[in-house]
């Protein structure tokens, strides 16, 4: 042992950068002595020795423990000898001191305790928290040995552990709270508390503990204060189950299968708060409580009682203090309450909701009617007899719940106006049979009334000044109840009123001043009625308003003057309606916006124009198949936007420019979309967290390039199969990574190493592995940082292929990837076949880059050749026929129609130009390069109008190179007959792999379409000069010309 520890000490110290983390005095009251802890990290370098060869030197040693991890970092307590680590020089203001007590103390603590770990540090055993006063640990089967007997804090729930003992708990004499809760505990030993004198509480729910363990569990913990025993298996309640308990203030004994015992309670005294909810009790004995019980609060919901329950003297004439007893979920038909309940005075909440309760009689409740009642909750009973005067003796009641009880309408409307004899701040009322139709006088006058709930009863009109006496009424909530109509006069008198709830109904219209006395609304619910048609000035007057529902009611459109001027309005709900565009909705104010499930198929420029402070927009489910660019221009504050559920293709750079400040997107759901373009998220340099699961095919290169703040990114779910390589560059900050169910099989270590290592929680699991060379640095990685991969000890980390590997776990796949060669296989003459190869290889690459470099020249010296073989002669030489062409991709028509057009065509005032079009002007039928190159020889100039879409073009790219083409087909530069006109910005990263067009921006002058309207005179005027004279100016004289030079034209200008 000794050799084997001296060998694996110096290939230790040979290896290892040792440093001092943390030097910290402290004094214990226990030792009386100086403790210094120091952790010192090792960083193991892995030579020629297998890890699994280390790893088993280091088990052999003594008092070393050693778990493999990413770089083998190591935390060794040194033994005495300063000689084999280094310690960092600290601050120079320790004495002599200092540093030799300092030094004792690391001798002391080094002696004492023994502990390498890698991995966790400080934390053993892999506990969550391990620290000198608490300690938090999962995934155990046992307590663990080693607790530092210093801890006030123990907490081990969630594990397996299935027994504990008294050497478990030992040592532990300041621990004052102990969580056992949710493991496999069927034994306890005897004993095994006995030394937790300072014991205050004691979780054992959850575990599998019988009745054979009450007194192992309960003797000797004198200070405990607070025992919970719930989701066990106890059965038997009595005298003996306490005993020692005499500080016990809280027990929780609920979910399990009680019988309880005669006296069962008799010994504690101080006893507050009993929960025995869901046991199954179907009785209780006459003499369970202390005579002189401090019990507040006794919680017996969800057994069986019955009526004799509470009809029981001796059971209820001990708990005077009792302020809080509920007995929901129990099985009382015709409640009867003894006369002992006249002695609990301090009782002023009952809840007796969902009792089966049928009957609520006057002189079956009287002993009751004494306490101080402040809240009486009978919901959900079916409660067809509430007799009057019961309300009328409740003089202190400030909450009353008869929400669904089917209390007949003809006696609430005598029961309700007793209330006006009661301090009655919260009304619940709910599914009364009938026509329950109320007015002014239904209530009474309720001043003190805040909260009142009508729910599921047949209103069906809201007459005028119905709670006209009830101005301190907050919240209203009218929802469900059949109201069809409302009457203008309805909220008079509620100018308190804050919150309004009318979902649910039948309301068609609305009159358009019914809101004006809401002054103090900050809430209103309108959704699920029918309201198709919203007045323009509905909500003129509430000008406090903070929420807006108007879900669901099939709304088709709105006028944009609905929401001026409602400068408080910052959450608006439109879901569920037939909305086909945001533009009539204008509101500055909005925070918040939903137009979840609507019809708007297409986002045009400036949707959003008029929600400038916008933060959250929700477009789920509303079929977008288009965004065009500029459709979130002036939602610079926008956060969070969700496009899911939508029918969106493909991810342009141009779909999310202004948006600058958004932190999350999802675009998850999109049925028919196929891909990620380049650049697609440019310009979201706040992005945090980007959602795309379902459905996605493809991810190009470069497609989440400028994402410089994403920390989370999930891909889950979709149909990729393959990334390009250079997907995931830029993204530094990327800290989650979720890629769960792809089609991937392959991850490159070019394409996925660099965000997998930096990213603390990554999610691959279910994904079709193809387990060879490729993907053994992930398996490697995978093994080194089991923290940081989500599940990668269970079965979800597979191997799909190749045969040999299917079915293996990932954690246990190993391949060797390096097969020396014999030295009997044949050498080559390596020089001489890379100089081959090399040359071979520099050909092909100048040869691709010259024909992809002149690809357009080419084709169009193609084009000549076939028309000098067809014997058609070029055009050189003849007089043009149009001033310009314009070259331009199909999604710019609009402004090519509506602004070039028309200023350069139709204008009065002006020389009027002749343009080549090729929607207008390209002869059907004939080759596409044959039109393009005769509209560009019979034109005097060529327009190119730039934009990101006339850049994807191939075509458009075509037309940009040959109209520098025909006067200089080889030359370096081209001609002044080519005009370029930028519609919109374009990113310099875009513009550099079109080398042409760079290099005539970089030569030629060329125009930008301003967005300020002040400066499209300038624009027109420079464009004009560009052009020069018009050709049908030159032309006006001279007669000379044939008419075969005319008709030769013909068909370039058919429609």
């Amino acid at each position: 042992m000794t050799h084997t520890s001296s060998f694996l000490t110096t290939q230790i110290c040979n290896n290892v950068l040792v440093s001092v983390l943390l030097i910290r005095l402290c004094s214990l009251p226990k030792y009386h002595s100086l403790r210094v802890q120091v952790a010192v990290t090792l960083r193991c370098v892995k030579q020629h020795r297998r890890l699994d060869q280390i790893k088993s030197d280091c088990k052999a040693t003594q008092g070393l423990t050693l778990v493999v991890r990413n770089r083998l970092t190591c935390y060794l307590d040194l033994p005495t000898s300063s000689d084999s680590f280094l310690v960092d020089s600290l601050s120079q203001r320790f004495s002599v001191k200092m540093w030799f007590e300092a030094f004792l103390g690391v001798c002391w603590f080094l002696s004492q305790e023994v502990v390498l770990s890698v991995g966790h540090g400080d934390r053993p055993h892999g506990c969550q928290v391990w620290s000198p006063t608490e300690v938090a640990c999962s995934f155990l089967d046992a307590v663990p040995p080693d607790l530092p007997p210093s801890i006030l804090r123990l907490n081990l729930q969630h594990n397996s552990i299935r027994e504990v003992n008294r050497q478990s708990f030992g040592a532990l004499e300041h621990l004052e709270y102990l969580d056992l809760s949710w493991n496999r505990i069927e034994y306890v030993e005897n004993g095994t508390f006995g030394s937790l004198t300072n014991l205050r509480t004691l979780n054992l729910s959850g575990n599998g503990l019988g009745d054979a363990q009450w007194s192992n569990i309960t003797s000797s913990l004198l200070s405990l204060q607070t025992l919970v025993l719930s989701d066990n298996r106890l059965q038997q309640l009595n005298r003996r189950s306490f005993r020692g308990l005499h500080n016990l203030t809280l027990l929780d004994i609920s979910s399990n299968a009680i019988i309880v015992g005669e006296c069962a309670f008799c010994g504690q005294q101080r006893l507050q708060r009993i929960d025995m909810t869901d046991n199954e009790i179907s009785t209780l004995p006459n003499r369970l409580f202390h005579p002189q019980s401090e019990l507040e609060l006794l919680d017996l919901s969800n057994n069986r009682l019955r009526d004799d329950v509470l009809a029981k003297e001796e059971l209820w004439s001990g708990l005077a203090r009792l302020r809080t007893l509920d007995v929901s979920r129990n099985y009382f038909s015709i409640p009867t309450f003894a006369q002992s309940f006249r002695n609990l005075t301090s009782l002023n909440t009952i809840y007796m909701s969902s009792t089966k309760m049928q009957q609520f009689r006057f002189q079956n409740v009287v002993p009751l009617l004494n306490a101080p009642i402040h809240d009486f909750i009978l919901s959900y009973n079916p409660i067809s007899i509430f007799e009057e005067g019961i309300l009328l003796q409740l003089r202190h009641l400030r909450t009353l719940d008869l929400s669904q009880t089917p209390i007949p309408s003809s006696q609430l409307l005598k029961i309700l106006p007793e209330l006006k004899y009661t301090k009655i701040q919260k009304l619940e009322l709910g599914t009364a049979p009938g026509n329950f139709a109320i007015d002014n006088t239904t209530f009474g006058r309720l001043p003190g009334l805040e909260e009142l709930s009508v729910f599921g009863s047949d209103l069906s009109v809201l007459k005028a000044e119905v709670l006209r006496h009830s101005r301190n009424l907050t919240d209203l909530d009218l929802k469900a109840n059949n109201i069809t109509i409302i009457e203008e006069n309805a909220f008079i008198g509620l100018e308190s009123l804050q919150k309004l709830q009318l979902q649910r109904n039948n309301i068609k219209t609305l009159p358009e001043r019914v809101f004006d006395p809401l002054h103090a609304l900050t809430y209103l619910d309108l959704s699920s009625n029918n309201l198709n048609t919203i007045p323009p000035a509905l909500f003129k007057r509430l000008l406090n308003l903070q929420s807006l529902s108007l879900a669901g009611n099939g709304i088709v459109r709105i006028d944009n003057t609905t929401f001026v001027g409602l400068n408080s309005l910052t959450h608006l709900d439109l879901s569920f309606n037939l909305f086909t565009t945001a533009r009539n909705v204008v509101a500055p104010s909005l925070k918040s916006i939903n137009f979840k499930r609507n019809q708007i198929t297409s986002l045009k420029a400036n949707e959003f124009s008029g929600l400038g402070n916008l933060v959250s927009l929700s477009l789920e489910g509303t079929g977008i198949e288009t965004i065009e660019p500029r459709a979130f221009q002036g939602l610079g504050k926008l956060n969070l936007l969700d496009l899911s559920q939508n029918r969106l293709r493909t991810i342009t750079s141009r779909m999310f420019e202004d948006l600058e400040n958004v932190t999350k997107i999802n675009l998850s759901l999109n049925l028919l979309l196929s891909e990620i373009e380049p650049f697609g998220f440019y310009g979201l340099r706040r992005l945090k967290a980007l959602v795309i699961r379902y459905y996605l095919w493809t991810i190009h290169p470069h497609a989440f390039a400028g994402l410089d703040s994403l920390v989370f990114l999930d891909l889950s779910h979709n149909q990729v199969y393959k990334v390009g390589r250079h997907a995931f560059d830029g993204l530094h900050n990327l800290k989650r990574f979720h890629l769960v169910k792809t089609k991937i099989a392959v991850f490159e270590e070019e394409t996925f190493g660099h965000v997998i290592r930096q990213a603390n929680r990554i999610r691959f699991e279910e994904n079709p592995f193809f387990c060879d060379c490729r993907l053994l640095w992930f398996a490697e990685w995978a093994r080194d940082n089991p923290d940081n991969l989500f599940f990668f000890s269970l079965e979800w980390y597979k191997c799909a292929g190749p045969p040999e590997y299917a079915g293996t776990r990932l954690e246990n796949f190993y391949i060797n990837c390096t097969t020396p060669t014999p030295d009997t296989e044949f050498q080559p003459n390596l020089p001489l076949a890379c100089a081959f190869s090399s040359s071979a290889v520099l050909l092909y690459m100048l040869a691709a880059f010259l024909v992809s470099y002149h690809r357009w020249k080419i084709k169009y010296l193609m084009f000549l050749l076939r028309r000098r073989n067809e014997d058609e002669e070029p055009m050189r030489g003849r007089r043009f026929v149009y001033d310009a062409f314009v070259a331009h991709n199909s999604e710019d028509t609009r402004w090519v129609v509506r602004e070039l057009c028309h200023n350069l065509e139709n204008v009065e005032d002006q020389p009027r130009y002749k343009l080549c079009i090729h929607q207008r002007n390209f002869l059907p039928g004939a080759p596409i390069v044959n039109n393009i190159v005769k509209a560009i020889e019979t034109s005097r100039k060529t327009i190119c109008v730039l934009t990101r879409s006339f850049l994807r073009s191939g075509w458009c790219e075509f037309e940009l190179q040959l109209a520098q083409t025909p006067d200089n087909l080889f030359g370096k530069g081209g001609s002044c007959r080519l005009i370029l006109v930028f519609l919109e910005e374009i990113p310099r990263p875009l513009l550099k792999k079109y080398r042409h067009l760079e290099a005539v921006m970089d030569r030629d002058t060329y125009l930008e379409w301003p967005g300020d309207v002040r400066g499209r005179p300038l624009f027109w005027r420079r464009l004009r000069a560009a052009l020069g004279k018009p050709v049908n100016a030159e032309r006006a004289g001279d007669r000379r010309m044939r008419d075969d030079e005319q008709h030769e034209l013909v068909p370039l200008l058919r429609v």
